[in-house]
């Protein structure tokens, strides 16, 4: 699969889980998500899309440590996301 500059978030679903979601902030259009990178052998590689209007701006890999707060939030926005797909 090829992550591309203006790919839809749908589509970057499909490659990246929505329950590999790290970290979700979102303000405005703009969203940042943090998934663990499961395209990596690391388990502790992480990828982070900027999406601007729901679509992949830019992306880079790094490695992060979230903290709790980051991760129950994480956890409050799939919760949303999920319901809202069954809505």
């Amino acid at each position: 699969s090829t992550i591309y500059v203006g790919m839809p978030k749908s589509d970057l679903f499909k490659i990246y889980n929505t329950g590999n979601i790290k970290q979700y902030e979102k303000k405005d259009n703009e969203e940042i998500l943090v998934f663990d990178d499961i395209l990596t052998s690391d388990p502790d590689d992480t990828i982070t899309f900027h999406l601007v209007d729901g679509k992949v701006k830019s992306w880079d890999k790094n490695k992060a440590t979230l903290d709790t707060n980051a991760r129950l939030k994480a956890i409050e926005e799939r919760s949303r996301y999920a319901a809202s797909q069954y809505a």
